[in-house]
């Protein structure tokens, strides 16, 4: 597919499967006493907040976090505050699907232009306080459409999805140290098939699992949910997340590390708009996750993008067209209060 520029929402009706995932790609605080301290973001405008879980259960479990650790610095019951852009990065660039390293000190996303199209970026900082600097793109980039760059949990795999072999498919690159670069990207047999399109890959390092969406078992460009377990050096058939998938698209699955929690993004009925922001939970990896219900707090009548929750759930990143009518997906950020 050749590259593009500035895209708006077509994926509901898009023709080809491939163009209705990249047209929208492209685009598109103190710890508790008994807690450590985090850092938070200073945000101008974020007022704390959470999602919107049902308030009569609270415990830590079952806002997929582990009852045996320190508790999260913040109100897990509570919704997430406003969400405001991340002013460090340009409002006349797309950027979209950020997503964090576990420490918070790198981002990945993807950025697109009208000469340049959809590329792997990152950029990173000192403190989880300070700004992010140093936005680059990844040499894992090439001159098709490169999509939703993701690193796993120890940061010596790089997972994102890339229309070069002219379908989307899901592709890894890995290093034998932080303290160098990512190697040349490969693709997965038992994930990518050549006429379908598998997209929007995360590794969750805590279950060795691969979660990603296909249009596989349906229309052309009809995605949901799959997972796949990791089985030595490959990984086994996927899996379709039933009770994650819909008639409706079903993208950017994000789970915790402990398997508890989901976020995704859907046009399922019952959000605010177009794409919203959705979360599950579940009390067992041994168990379904339970009925998803949309961030109402967060979703607006734009396309909201998941991107990354961070894990004691404090934490919200994703992207919006919110403030360009759709002309362009920009970063924001929530977070829910002390």
């Amino acid at each position: 597919m050749g590259r593009r520029g500035r895209c708006a929402w077509l994926v509901a009706c898009a023709a080809t499967a491939p163009l209705a995932l990249l047209l929208l790609q492209c685009g598109g605080d103190g710890a508790a006493s008994d807690g450590p301290d985090i850092a938070l973001p200073e945000r101008a405008g974020s007022d704390g907040g959470g999602s919107r879980f049902d308030a009569a259960s609270d415990s830590a479990t079952t806002f997929g976090l582990d009852a045996t650790a320190p508790k999260p610095a913040c109100d897990p019951s509570k919704p997430f505050g406003t969400p405001v852009r991340v002013a460090e990065f340009s409002a006349t660039t797309p950027r979209s699907t950020p997503r964090l390293a576990p420490d918070e000190l790198s981002i990945f996303f993807t950025t697109n232009s009208a000469d340049a199209g959809a590329d792997l970026s990152m950029a990173s900082r000192s403190t989880t306080s300070a700004p992010f600097t140093g936005e680059k793109i990844l040499a894992q980039s090439g001159p098709s459409n490169d999509n939703d760059p993701m690193v796993a949990a120890d940061q010596l795999s790089l997972w994102f999805h890339s229309t070069r072999n002219g379908t989307a498919d899901v592709f890894v690159a890995t290093r034998n140290s932080t303290k160098v670069d990512f190697g040349t990207a490969t693709t997965i047999a038992t994930i990518d098939q050549p006429t379908t399109n598998e997209n929007h890959a995360y590794f969750r390092s805590g279950g060795s699992e691969l979660w990603f969406i296909s249009d596989r078992d349906g229309p052309a460009g009809s995605f949901d949910i799959y997972v796949a377990k990791r089985t030595g050096a490959t990984f086994a058939v996927p899996t379709r997340v039933a009770e994650m998938s819909s008639g409706s698209q079903d993208w950017q699955p994000q789970p915790s590390e402990d398997g508890l929690t989901i976020l995704f993004a859907s046009d399922r009925d019952g959000g605010t708009g177009k794409l919203d922001l959705w979360i599950a939970r579940r009390t067992s990896v041994a168990m379904p996750f339970g009925a998803p219900v949309p961030l109402t707090e967060l979703n607006s009548p734009a396309v909201d993008q998941a991107g990354w929750l961070s894990a004691d759930g404090c934490r919200i990143w994703f992207s919006s067209g919110r403030e360009t009518a759709d002309a362009l997906q920009q970063i924001f950020f929530a977070q829910r209060p002390r």
